[in-house]
């Protein structure tokens, strides 16, 4: 089965801009590229590449179909809105008055905005508009509303997510060394710059407090890599397990903080209507990454046990190094001196080491992910 798409949600400057990477992977150009630069180092193509996603960032924004959250505010601000807004400013003084559980939060939050949304219809500043323009008010009142109980609606004292969060960037930074290959995603020159592109959306989350602009940005992720596979394909029929794949790959490599709480927050917030679009499924789909990342081991992935417990065992090395680097506040010794004498010291064992620190330190992750916490995320 396809990838729902819908021709909506694309704006014209995500359009350009993914055209732009496009372009820029032209067989004839990359060809000429490569012979007039035959002696560039990975460093400089890796600045190259960070400097073509920098420009293509520079040119892209969010799409908004036609949201003005400034118009929204004007309009609250008019005299014949007052009594809405004086509801309004009694909901968020009580909201933050009383204490409540997750759940009680989430339905509170919606109930609140399904009844202002009615007197919003009733009152003279929104009584005529069309159906977009209401829309576009609605969307407004939603983070409005949203923007100020972020500090106690998002990872709330009241949920286990913050623990969540650390358990799996743990395991994602655990996992730092997995390429395309291993998730059976085929290398190219073109994805470098598209994947950055689509990174660099997912880490945006963290810059925004209503639940449509961190579900726009994981639209936007997602976005990006549909355009990737549709440019190698040729075809808009994607199915999901080649859009997965990547998906895992970009989140596994950008590792944004506080991914967990993010994807609850939306899910919990964002109108349970919106949520039944094209953005609310790719959260959906994000969803299903994080639960991938949270079980994987080898066998999930194109990899030997061997080489899987191998690059385990020296990235548990190289995170030690810098936790300490770190703590001491010292320059960081040459990394290359430091590996190859830690092997020396360690080549007699290393087989029985790379076993039971990789069993030990997984099983660690999965027990604090497992262990009972408080009144769990799920939702209202």
């Amino acid at each position: 089965m396809g990838m729902r798409r819908t021709s909506t949600t694309s704006s014209s400057k995500l359009h350009d801009a993914i055209q732009d990477i496009i372009s820029q992977f032209d067989p004839l150009k990359i060809s000429a590229s490569t012979s007039q630069l035959p002696d560039a180092t990975a460093a400089a193509r890796e600045a190259e590449e960070e400097r073509r996603a920098a420009e293509l960032r520079a040119k892209f924004e969010p799409e908004t179909d036609g949201f003005s959250y400034n118009e929204f505010l004007a309009q609250l601000r008019n005299p014949s809105a007052k009594p809405v807004a004086r509801t309004v400013k009694s909901f968020l003084t009580e909201f933050g008055r009383r204490p409540m559980t997750l759940a009680e939060q989430v339905r509170f939050v919606h109930d609140f905005l399904e009844f202002i949304g009615g007197k919003m219809r009733e009152c003279a500043e929104w009584q005529a508009m069309d159906e977009r323009e209401f829309d576009n008010a609605r969307e407004g009142m939603e983070k409005l509303v949203m923007n100020r109980l972020y500090s106690v609606c998002f990872s709330p004292t009241t949920s286990d997510d913050g623990d969540k969060d650390h358990v799996l960037r743990e395991k994602m930074s655990l996992f730092r060394w997995i390429r395309e290959e291993h998730l059976d995603v085929e290398p190219s020159p073109q994805n470098a710059a598209f994947l950055q592109f689509a990174k660099s959306e997912l880490l945006k989350m963290n810059n925004f407090k209503s639940p449509r602009d961190k579900a726009i940005c994981v639209l936007n992720c997602c976005t990006v890599i549909y355009a990737l596979l549709r440019n190698a394909q040729g075809s808009d029929d994607i199915g999901a397990d080649r859009f997965l794949p990547l998906l895992i790959y970009v989140v596994i490599t950008a590792n944004p903080p506080r991914l967990v709480s993010n994807i609850q927050y939306i899910m919990r917030f964002r109108s349970m209507e919106r949520m039944q679009g094209e953005a609310g499924y790719y959260v959906t789909n994000l969803q299903g990454a994080v639960a991938f990342i949270e079980t994987m081991d080898a066998s999930c992935l194109s990899i030997s046990q061997e080489e899987f417990d191998k690059s385990i065992e020296m990235t548990i090395w190289e995170i030690d190094i810098e936790k300490r680097a770190a703590d001491r506040q010292l320059p960081r010794r040459d990394p290359g001196t430091e590996r190859a004498q830690w092997l020396i010291d360690r080549s007699s064992d290393l087989a029985k080491s790379t076993l039971e620190k990789t069993n030990n330190f997984v099983g660690r992750l999965i027990s604090e992910f497992s262990s009972p916490g408080s009144e769990s995320g799920s939702g209202a």
